[in-house]
């Protein structure tokens, strides 16, 4: 019996539950207040899991406490130390340990035991909150004005009433003061402010001029006492929450922030995306100083009032940024009743079954590794063939079920599994498909088509076709609030890879046409007016409205110049008859009810990229670019379909495995843009599947935690994708960084060793503190030239460096599943913090998306059932 009743914590074993249910109040330590636009004590993960999606999933976490207390000591995902040449840069990521959502329980006492550690919790957290979060350690009081320490409780009660009794006589000399003034200006004939000497023609009028003065002055000693210094802050972006508790009395002189090996917790605390972080290299205590950092300067020095979209955009996007004292805002819980459809269907539309590839009777796909040298040969537009696009890129790739749970896995990943991406197909006559051009849905569920409309095929080029894609931003907003829309961004961007890959099997060719206006995407794929949602909660059909994204042209391989020109005017103008066409089929309801972050819409207007305003003819023929192959072995012997259709997100990494030097290069060889440049610097867009995207060079380099590839030290290397940054990188980062060949390295392969150093707790604590980023063999973080990008060409570039962070990390997908490791995408990461550790103090970088690669561990307690045909019982 002994062994039933075991704590999770310490590992000590009682008698039965209710001594084991006591003893566990012992571990209780007082929680952080939750904020009402964001959580510290259990945030919502920004992963691109894909365990996230059924009706109540099961939300696979870090596995923190478990490992470190099976290995009998605690760790803290705080941040390894580095040393740069002889100068240690030291500095404590804070932690806060996520909490589970799901209890590891194995017995019924045990779970009466854990809730009763959660009730204890709760009850502490409200009483200790409302005190003002004093600290103890054994035993001492502190005062959280002056910070002096005290032996009892009693003597830091009256300790305190001194402060109340200066501040007393503060504001009766300032009263003093102020009726001598009175006084003094009442034997004129006028009425002056004694404060700032205004004069007034009524004492009615000077009375309610001096209210302001007793609101502000209430404000300037709240802050006062709090040790907070004020500084150009931005009206518009939300308030912190527990102004009072933000920082201690005395602010602390930054460091340098790369690690320090011990690692210590802090308490986080909700802070204003304009505040720049600072932490206290002698204490654990987060200080915050409220000056703005040149990263937030040209978003702050627009008029709030200013309807540029290049400030809406930086607005967004810095008001969006996690911290370690507080994630962006999102919802406080899970709405399940609620929860999007992840299905779009259009009711009483035409449906085409598409066909079901049999992999085991004929699968004649090219292996994985040597699609990305050549193309094959071009098959012609079918039925089959595309049944078969649909099928290796955007269609279900398996169920999965827990037994109580069940829920769809596809070929595309996404954030939190959630699948925001919808696509359509625009097509000319297809044998057995149409006798006419026609407008289609895809249905991913049933893997076929809803023919929307019919339609003119006078605008197609010879031998190919369009797929539109469009996001409905409420399935990610729906779990991750404001930060919604980012995710979306990185999802078109997977979307777009796996078309690519797909399409590449068949030895087809892809481009997105970027001359096409929103509106012109709109009436192609037969979408209603996007509007911006009103602001609040409830019934809006609004928000569950399609925003158009970009339209992909696909096109056989080796097709010439001739044959590809396109006049976006003339197709512009055709378009506009398409509204007056017959349209099948209305969009089914998602949800019941909604949230609004009205941010996200404003920012999608904001971003829309407008069409080509002059007749022109472009053309895409650009010469396929091989990618460079360093390692052959390093892949196992799976062809194209198998790699795609069987890749999975990973959940857990297992913190042992270990890979190749050589596999490693050979990953971030294909994640070059240009492929194989035969002594050529890396620029241009032209290897699979990076040239699909519009922008013709490359803006999105790689920060790389390698943690455990054999024959290359541990340590912070950076993957230079565009060679033309270079120079600027090395002057936007810190100078202390080596910027060296790592040893093995191949020569056209433009990566460096800034330094070295066991970054585990480091990528960790960057990560949101989960374990994952740390325990695979390498993470990084995909950093892009940004603000020169956006002033450069426009506010339209926003959304498409996150598609490209998308398109790169769909090929780590790919490469890691090909070597028989697994990869997953991090969108819960803190912002400033990255940048601070590479030592970027401006924005003219900046960290779009983090990724991990290494071992999987795989929950047996999960079973995988076929994608066709699906479970006849399913949790929508």
């Amino acid at each position: 019996m002994e062994e039933r009743h075991k704590c999770k914590l310490c590992w000590k074993s009682f008698a039965n539950g209710r001594a084991l249910g006591g003893h566990m109040r012992s571990h209780m330590l007082p929680s952080q207040p939750e904020s009402a636009s964001s959580s510290m004590a259990d945030p919502l993960q920004d992963r691109e899991s894909e365990t996230e999606s059924s009706k109540k999933p099961t939300r696979k976490r870090s596995r923190l406490n478990r490992r470190s207390n099976e290995e009998g000591k605690s760790e803290t995902a705080g941040a390894a130390e580095i040393k740069i040449g002889v100068q240690e840069l030291s500095e404590s990521c804070t932690e806060q340990e996520p909490m589970s959502s799901v209890s590891d329980a194995a017995t019924e006492e045990e779970d009466v035991a854990l809730s009763l550690m959660l009730l204890s919790r709760d009850k502490w957290e409200k009483e200790e909150g409302e005190r003002g979060k004093k600290k103890r350690n054994n035993k001492w009081f502190e005062c959280e004005t002056c910070e002096k320490v005290f032996k009892s409780y009693q003597a830091l009660g009256g300790h305190r009433a001194s402060h109340r009794k200066k501040r007393a006589e503060t504001d009766q000399l300032v009263s003093d003061e102020l009726n001598k003034k009175k006084k003094k200006s009442s034997t004129t004939s006028h009425h002056e402010c004694p404060i700032c000497s205004k004069v007034f023609s009524s004492g009615q009028a000077l009375g309610g001029h001096k209210r302001s003065h007793a609101s502000a002055s209430n404000n300037e000693s709240t802050i006062r006492r709090s040790g907070i210094i004020i500084s150009l802050i931005d009206l518009n972006l939300p308030a912190p929450s527990e102004e009072e508790d933000m920082a201690s009395s005395e602010p602390v002189r930054y460091k340098n922030p790369i690690i320090s090996g011990n690692s210590r917790k802090s308490e986080g605390r909700m802070m204003n995306p304009t505040i720049s972080w600072r932490l206290a290299s002698s204490t654990s205590l987060l200080s915050i100083h409220r000056t703005p950092t040149s990263a937030f300067i040209s978003a702050m020095t627009f008029s709030s009032s200013s309807s540029s979209s290049l400030e809406l955009v930086l607005k967004y996007h810095n008001q969006t940024k996690h911290s370690f004292t507080g994630y962006a805002r999102g919802p406080r819980g899970l709405d399940w009743a609620n929860q999007p459809n992840p299905f779009r269907r259009y009711l009483s539309a035409p449906l085409l079954p598409l066909q079901h590839p049999n992999h085991d009777d004929d699968d004649d796909s090219p292996l994985y590794s040597c699609l990305f040298d050549s193309l094959p040969p071009p098959k012609p537009i079918s039925l089959a063939t595309i049944s078969h696009l649909f099928y290796h890129s955007l269609a279900l790739s398996a169920w999965k079920t827990t037994g109580s749970s069940t829920w769809p896995l596809r070929v595309n990943p996404s954030s939190g599994n959630l699948h925001p991406t919808e696509a359509y197909l625009i097509a000319p006559p297809i044998p057995s498909l149409s006798q006419s051009a026609f407008v289609a849905h895809y249905a991913p569920k049933e893997h076929s088509l809803e023919v929307r409309a019919h339609i003119p095929s006078s605008f197609f080029p010879d031998n190919s076709f369009l797929i539109g894609i469009s996001s409905i931003f409420w399935r990610e907003a729906w779990k991750y609030g404001e930060r919604a829309f980012r995710y979306c961004n990185h999802d078109v961007g997977h979307a777009i890879a796996a078309l690519s890959i797909a399409a590449a099997e068949l030895g087809w060719d892809l481009k997105l046409l970027d001359g096409f206006g929103a509106d012109d995407l709109k009436s192609l794929m037969g979408l209603p007016e996007f509007q911006i949602p009103g602001k609040g909660k409830g019934k809006l059909p609004e928000i569950e409205f399609e925003h158009p994204d970009c339209l992909l042209l696909v096109f056989p391989n080796g097709t010439s110049r001739e044959d590809l020109n396109l006049d976006y005017l003339g197709i512009s103008s055709a378009l506009r008859d398409f509204p007056s066409l017959e349209w099948n089929g209305n969009p089914n309801t998602l949800s019941k009810e909604h949230l609004c972050w009205d941010i996200i819409y404003r920012t999608a207007k904001a971003v829309e990229k407008p069409p080509l305003i002059y007749s022109t003819s472009s053309s895409f023929d650009a010469p396929f670019t091989s990618s460079a192959l360093f390692s052959h072995t390093s892949y196992n012997k799976l062809t194209a379909r198998q790699v795609v259709r069987t890749r999975r997100s990973a959940v857990d990494m297992d913190a042992v495995t270990c890979i190749d030097m050589s596999a490693f290069y050979q990953i971030l060889m294909h994640c070059l843009p240009s492929g194989s440049t035969r002594g050529e610097p890396q620029r241009e867009q032209l290897a699979l599947p990076f040239r699909a995207l519009p922008l013709d060079t490359a803006e999105v380099h790689l920060a790389l935690f390698v943690h455990r590839v054999s024959g290359l030290p541990k340590g912070l290397y950076f993957l230079v994708r565009n060679e033309d940054h270079l120079s600027d990188l090395k002057t936007a980062t810190r100078p202390e960084f080596e910027w060296k060949k790592p040893d093995g390295c191949p020569n056209d392969l433009p990566l460096y060793k800034l330094t070295e150093g066991d970054c585990q707790k480091l990528a960790k604590g960057l990560s949101c503190h989960q374990d994952i980023a740390g325990d695979g063999c390498f993470s990084l973080g995909m950093v892009a030239r940004f603000e020169p990008a956006l002033r450069e060409k426009g506010s339209w570039v926003y959304p498409r460096l996150f598609w490209e962070t998308g398109v790169i990390g769909q090929v780590l997908y790919l490469e890691a599943h090909a070597m028989g490791i697994s990869a997953t995408g991090i969108g819960c990461y803190f912002d400033d913090p990255v940048h601070e550790i590479l030592g970027i103090k401006d924005s003219s970088f900046q960290s779009l998306y983090h990724f991990t690669v290494g071992g999987p561990v795989v929950d047996k307690r999960i079973m995988t059932l076929p994608a066709y045909p699906g479970p006849t019982t399913t949790v929508a």
